[in-house]
């Protein structure tokens, strides 16, 4: 018969008894139990967090819903500029990024740039859509007023 030493007083009692007689206390560390328990948690929760992941991810139907408000801006000011006579007179005002009811990302804003002539134009409104990556700008035309009318309001 084996015998084992309780780490809490010290006194010493056969293996099979699952306390020690003198504390009524647990042998030190983990009970048998304890470890098994542990581990099935652990693995539950690793598999629940994965499912999670996989399942919701970062994109739903195909659109980047966790795309930032920096990056839409800065893609924006990106290809405004590339549409200007003069791209490095760009003066940007105000500009948001929205994310429309299907899930796009839209930014609204303002730009006011030298003209063929070398002088500011005025700000004008630009509409940029990030999926799509075009710009549409204020040319007084409906078709602006209702872009500007459904995103940026």
């Amino acid at each position: 018969m084996t015998s084992m030493k309780c780490g809490n007083c010290s006194a010493i009692y056969p293996a099979t008894d699952s306390i020690c007689p003198s504390c009524m206390r647990p042998p030190r560390g983990a009970s048998f139990l304890a470890k098994p328990i542990v581990k099935i948690v652990a693995v539950s929760l690793v598999v629940v967090l994965l499912m999670l992941w996989f399942f919701v991810g970062s994109k739903e139907n195909g659109i980047a819903t966790d795309v930032s408000d920096a990056r839409v801006v800065s893609d924006a000011f990106s290809l405004v500029r590339t549409r200007l006579k003069d791209p490095d007179s760009a003066i940007f005002g105000h500009t948001t990024r929205h994310l429309v009811s299907d899930g796009k990302n839209v930014a609204c804003g303002t730009v006011n740039s030298k003209n063929g002539f070398g002088g500011y134009s005025g700000e004008k409104k630009f509409v940029y859509m990030y999926e799509q990556h075009s710009v549409s700008f204020d040319d007084g035309s409906p078709d602006f007023s209702t872009l500007w009318r459904l995103f940026c309001r």
